[in-house]
C-alpha cells in the first residue's frame, strides 16, 4: 500500500510539487487548503480521516490566501498547527506521524520561530526543491513514514531499530542514541537521528567522505560503483530512515579494510596507497585523488565544507558552530583555497575563533591571493 501524504498549504497551485513527488503504488500527496477556522483545523486532524495519513507536509505562513472553503484567511501559522498534533499524540489522542516543513525561504527567516525547530523532522525551503531534487526529497518522505512506523515497532532496542551490533561504537554514541529511544514521542528520536547522526560525519559518514578515506576519486574511477558494492555488503547503513539517507559505519569500513589483511590503517596511508592496495586486492579500475594546490598531505580524511574536496584535517581549518558537538561527530573543515578565496561560502560562513590566527598566516603565507574578510 502506498505511503499518504497530506499537503497543507494555501497556495492554490500546488501541481508541480503534487506531481514531482508523488509515485505509484509508493507515495501519494492529497493537497488541501488550510479551512480558515482554528477549531474546524483541529477537527480535521483529530477526525478518522486524518488517521490514514503517514505523514504531514505543511507549509509555514497559512495567511496570505483566503480559504475557499470558508472565504475566510487562517490567522494561525503552519507551526501552530505542527505543535498541537504534537501535543495531540504525545496525549495519545492521534498517533505520531512525520511532519515536513515546506515553505518560502522569505517566510522562513520572517515567520519561522527557531523554538519549533523541534515539531519538525525536516524544513526545506520551496525555492531548493527544483525538479532535480523532487527523488531526494521523496526518498526522504518515504523513509520518515517507513522510519516511525519501525520505531513504534520495535523501540526500545538501539541495535534493531539501526540494524547494526553497538559492540564496537563509542559507549558514549550508544548512551545518548538509548537515552533519546527512552522519549514517549517518537518525533523526539526521529529529529536526534536525523540531525544527529545521519546529517552529521562520523558513526556513519557519506558516499563523498567513503571515497576520501579509501583515497579515490570516484568521478575518474570506473569502478567505483563496484568497489562501492562490495564495501556495501558489510558497511551499508540499514537502520531507522535508510532510504532518504545513504551512508555507511565508518566502523564496519575499518573492519572490511583490515579484512584484507592490511597491516596498516587507512589513516596511516596516503591516497595512492590506499589504491594501490585496493586494485591489487580487487582488481578495480581506481584512480586516486589528487591534493589541492595549498595542501601538503595526501592521507586525506574529510571533505572541505565549502569545496567538497577531500583534505587532511591538517590542511584544514575549523568552521564556526562547533561548539556543541558530541564525541562520535567528526569536526568540520575547509581547505586553506577555500578559506583564502571562498567558493561556497554560504555552506560554512566563517572560520572558528580559535582559527582567526591560523587564517591571517595564511593570508601571509599567500600574499597575491585576494580573501574576501571574514
Amino acid at each position: 500500500m502506498a505511503i499518504n501524504y497530506l499537503y497543507i498549504d494555501d497556495n492554490q497551485d500546488a501541481d508541480g510539487i503534487i506531481t514531482g513527488l508523488s509515485l505509484k503504488d509508493e507515495i501519494e500527496i492529497n493537497f488541501k487548503n488550510p479551512l480558515g477556522e482554528w477549531e474546524k483545523e483541529r477537527e480535521r486532524i483529530v477526525s478518522d480521516g486524518f488517521k490514514e495519513y503517514d505523514g504531514l507536509i505543511i507549509d509555514l505562513n497559512l495567511e496570505e490566501v483566503k480559504s475557499p472553503e470558508s472565504n475566510r484567511f487562517s490567522y494561525y501559522k503552519g507551526s501552530t498547527l505542527a505543535q498541537e498534533i504534537r501535543n495531540l499524540s504525545k496525549s495519545g489522542q492521534i498517533r505520531d506521524i512525520p511532519i515536513v516543513l515546506l515553505s518560502a525561504t522569505k517566510n522562513i527567516e520572517s515567520f519561522f520561530d527557531k523554538t519549533n525547530e523541534n515539531l519538525f523532522d525536516l524544513i526545506v525551503e520551496k525555492e531548493n526543491l527544483t525538479p532535480q531534487r523532487y527523488i531526494p526529497f521523496r526518498n526522504k518522505l518515504i523513509a520518515l513514514a517507513h522510519g516511525y512506523e519501525r520505531i513504534n515497532k520495535v523501540k526500545p532496542e538501539v541495535s534493531i531499530i539501526l540494524d547494526h551490533s553497538m559492540e564496537k561504537e563509542d559507549l558514549r554514541f550508544v548512551g545518548e542514541v538509548e537515552r533519546a529511544l527512552s522519549d514517549d514521542s517518537t518525533h523526539t528520536f526521529s529529529k536526534f537521528i536525523i540531525r544527529n547522526i545521519l546529517k552529521k560525519e562520523g558513526v556513519l559518514i557519506s558516499e563523498s567522505l567513503l571515497a576520501a578515506r579509501l583515497g579515490v576519486d570516484k568521478g575518474k574511477s570506473g569502478d567505483w560503483n563496484l568497489l562501492l558494492e562490495v564495501i556495501s555488503e558489510k558497511a551499508k547503513y540499514k537502520g531507522v530512515f535508510y532510504e532518504g539517507w545513504e551512508r555507511w559505519w565508518m566502523s564496519s569500513v575499518e573492519d572490511w579494510w583490515y579484512g584484507l589483511e592490511v597491516k596498516l590503517s587507512l589513516r596511516a596511508l596516503k591516497a595512492s596507497e590506499r589504491v594501490e592496495i585496493l586494485t591489487q586486492v580487487t582488481g578495480f579500475k581506481l584512480v586516486p585523488l589528487e591534493k589541492l594546490e595549498k595542501s601538503k598531505s595526501e592521507q586525506f580524511w574529510t571533505i572541505c565544507k565549502g569545496s567538497g574536496k577531500a583534505i587532511d584535517t591538517i590542511d584544514g581549518i575549523l568552521v564556526s558552530g562547533q561548539d556543541n558537538l558530541f564525541p562520535w561527530q567528526d569536526k568540520r573543515y575547509i581547505s586553506f583555497d577555500e578559506a583564502l578565496v571562498p567558493t561556497n561560502l554560504p555552506a560554512w560562513t566563517k572560520v572558528a575563533p580559535s582559527e582567526e590566527s591560523k587564517l591571517e598566516f595564511l593570508k601571509k603565507k599567500f600574499p597575491n591571493v585576494r580573501p574576501t574578510r571574514h
